[in-house]
């Protein structure tokens, strides 16, 4: 089962065996913030701006529910056609992608 998102491909496989339902709508805010968060453009220079931009993704990856971790995480590192996936990958430094990754990964040690 797939989570659509209008125009775009899947946005996460959740594990059908922990899936809760009322996990969807939160699922589907927490992704609009994110790539809300990663549209986001600054000068150089922005430290600001981009701790901010930081600590809201803190903030939307421990919004999304454990049962859709993993099909999130899978997404973002292996799905290279991805809108979303690409923005992660670009738009902000290694350091914050990992933290982000870590995020969706200690979520999967504790399902």
């Amino acid at each position: 089962m797939y989570i659509q998102e209008a125009g775009n491909n899947h946005i996460g496989q959740p594990d059908p065996l922990q899936q809760d339902p009322v996990d969807v709508p939160t699922f589907l805010i927490a992704v609009n913030r994110i790539k809300t968060q990663l549209q986001r453009n600054f000068q150089a220079g922005d430290e600001r701006g981009i701790l901010d931009r930081r600590q809201r993704l803190r903030e939307a990856f421990n919004l999304v529910p454990k049962s859709f971790s993993s099909g999130l995480l899978e997404r973002l590192i292996f799905n290279s056609n991805d809108p979303l996936a690409r923005l992660f990958r670009y738009k902000i430094a290694t350091a914050t992608r990992n933290e982000m990754l870590g995020i969706l990964r200690r979520k999967l040690e504790t399902i």
